[in-house]
């Protein structure tokens, strides 16, 4: 018996290799994922009833769509999450590649869809909004360079990572969306501080960061025109009849308990509630019980995620894997704060719980990326799993 189980677990054609991995992935994270996926599926099939009916299709139309395009990310993120880190750099460093390159072409080939802002590539049957591909992919990029700068004994890495970044910064910009750009920005910072940066240097970023939004207040009017609107509905001088009002007066309606499934009724009026402000859907037809429930699991993962980074033996999977978490839960509490009333519209989607198939791909790709990288080998076996 013990020569057959033996014989089983060394042979890659007899699933020896998803039991290896199943035995060093975090199980409990991918539980919390799962969760929220699930959440996120309860929501928009009340969440996109509205959007169904203004484009005259079936009702669950985009219901299927959203399960489709989610299974479709949570099987790329097992998948990625199965990888050695070299693959996984490989794959990374391809996904920054292609994005970028088609955010350099999307002033050409982009599409704004009304909303003022060129961030998507229309295929025709989908459309691709490169940028959220992009955060990720320069995460896996920037941490390879700052690991290289590390072995190598000299900055060369660093400098042609801010290089980099600040194209990067410059092309999200343009498009304009100053969202996402603050993210790339974060993330990159996120990196630095693993790998030990100055507090002062950092300090020195955050005030170029508020010195740049000064500028694109002064210079942008997409940009000025969502700022004015925030500190209209802050001050109670604006209308309530802006997406973040309606949001906010959501959430209100909803209080403890909510309205019910499918009660809501400010979801008709929120063209975005199955996007930016699925929250607020969320809080008013469960409650306040289910936001916080939300919230308690998305900092349930970047918890496990951080304690079993502390555990890893190599930079490039210390300065990826934190990039990568801060990059996620950044990007979930800004989309909270905006449907709260207490962050600038931002057009941001909520991880695994918003409809959308670039956001679902996107976040596919991160957190299988960050799953292999904070998986945690047995103790023979940790060499062969750093660089």
């Amino acid at each position: 018996m013990t020569t057959i189980t033996h014989t089983w677990e060394e042979n890659p054609n007899s699933g020896a290799h998803i039991v290896k991995w199943w035995r060093e992935v975090d199980r409990f994270s991918l539980a919390a994922v799962l969760t929220l996926f699930i959440i996120g599926v309860i929501l928009c099939s009340s969440s996109t009833t509205p959007l169904a009916e203004r484009n005259n299709v079936p009702s669950m139309y985009y219901f299927f769509r959203h399960l489709i395009l989610g299974l479709g990310g949570l099987s790329v993120m097992v998948l990625l999450s199965m990888l050695q880190p070299k693959s996984a750099l490989r794959v990374g460093c391809w996904v920054f590649l292609v994005s970028f390159l088609l955010i350099l072409f999307l002033p050409i080939i982009g599409t704004d869809f009304g909303k003022g802002s060129i961030r998507w590539l229309s295929l025709g049957f989908t459309s691709i909004q490169p940028s959220e591909f992009l955060k990720p992919g320069l995460i896996i990029f920037s941490a390879w360079l700052f690991r290289g700068a590390f072995e190598n004994n000299n900055n060369f890495g660093i400098y042609l990572s801010i290089f980099i970044t600040l194209i990067c910064c410059v092309l999200l910009v343009l498009q304009p969306d100053f969202g996402q750009t603050g993210l790339v920005i974060l993330g990159w910072c996120a990196i630095y501080f693993a790998a030990g940066a100055p507090i002062m240097l950092l300090i020195l970023i955050g005030a170029i960061l508020i010195a740049g939004a000064y500028f694109a207040y002064s210079f942008s009017s997409h940009f000025a025109t969502r700022i004015d609107s925030f500190i209209s509905s802050i001050l109670g001088t604006g209308t309530n009849n802006d997406q973040v009002g309606i949001s906010f007066a959501s959430i209100q309606n909803g209080s403890i308990t909510g309205t019910g499934p499918g009660g809501g009724e400010y979801k008709w009026n929120l063209p975005d509630g199955h996007t930016d402000f699925i929250i607020a859907i969320a809080a008013e037809e469960y409650g306040l019980i289910l936001v916080l429930a939300i919230i308690a699991i998305y900092l349930f993962i970047v918890l496990r995620s951080f304690y079993r980074l502390s555990k890893v033996r190599d930079n490039f999977l210390l300065f990826a894997g934190t990039g990568l978490v801060i990059n996620i839960i950044a990007q979930t509490f800004i989309n909270l704060a905006v449907s709260a009333k207490l962050f600038p519209p931002t057009g941001m989607t909520l991880p695994l719980i918003s409809y959308g198939g670039s956001s679902m791909l996107a976040i596919g790709i991160s957190l299988g990326l960050l799953f292999c990288f904070t998986r945690i080998p047995d103790e023979n076996e940790r060499d062969n799993y750093i660089f």
